[in-house]
């Protein structure tokens, strides 16, 4: 299942307490002291995970591991940065290191500036992704999909403002994608979470509806190059 894991981003931040570095950046005690052992966090507030967003400076998808079988898509999570990183420079001719080093000394990193505060909403649209899919069934697409009744209509609900990290494991395994995919942004333009603003859902069935059905099937098998 996915899990909020935070500690590794605190030490990029070159804090030792996640607790500490938490309250120096608002959030509240009982919060901090919650997320300090961020792979208990249960429940998942939209709220939240925005504030933990702008505070990183990342996207939801930075913010969660994958706990599970090594073929799941969500297993792509837990390639780190840094051991990217770590496998480019393992690659790298020692001339190219030389060049590298040199560089990084004539100029170091500066420490990023602090992300501005604009108006907006992080928001889980999960009416999003089943209007991509069959827009006319809504609750019922969701239910053929395995969710109960009480779950389906909680989760289409737009006054709805939390799941449960287990659901949030439930519907990137059910639409086969990633936290990123079932946040929208809704504020200003100049926010670094704008890159998650989703345009709107088109009508795919009728646009498909007025090709020829060999022309739907070539392009259900992914033959769209020609």
């Amino acid at each position: 299942m996915l899990r909020l894991t935070i500690d590794p981003l605190v030490k990029q931040k070159g804090a030792k307490s996640t607790a500490t570095f938490l309250r120096q950046h608002g959030f509240s005690m009982k919060e901090s002291r919650t997320l300090s052992k961020a792979h208990h966090v249960a429940q998942m507030r939209d709220e939240l995970l925005q504030r933990l967003c702008e505070v990183f400076q990342v996207l939801p998808n930075d913010l969660f591991r994958w706990h599970g079988a090594l073929e799941s898509h969500l297993h792509a999570l837990n390639a780190r940065p840094t051991v990217v990183l770590a496998q480019t420079l393992g690659q790298m001719s020692q001339q190219q290191l030389d060049a590298l080093y040199g560089h990084l000394v004539q100029q170091p990193p500066t420490q990023a500036a602090p992300t501005p505060k604009y108006a907006g909403t992080l928001h889980l649209n999960v009416k999003r992704m089943v209007l991509q899919r069959q827009p006319q069934l809504g609750v019922n697409y969701l239910r053929s999909k395995g969710f109960t009744l009480g779950e389906a209509r909680k989760l289409l609900d737009p006054k709805r403002v939390s799941v449960k990290v287990t659901m949030l494991t439930r519907l990137c395994t059910t639409f086969g994608c990633m936290p990123n995919d079932l946040y929208d942004w809704q504020g200003a333009e100049a926010h670094p979470l704008n890159v998650l603003r989703k345009p709107p859902v088109p009508n795919l069935t009728a646009l498909l509806a007025h090709l020829p059905p060999e022309e739907v099937q070539r392009i259900l098998r992914g033959d769209v190059g020609g």
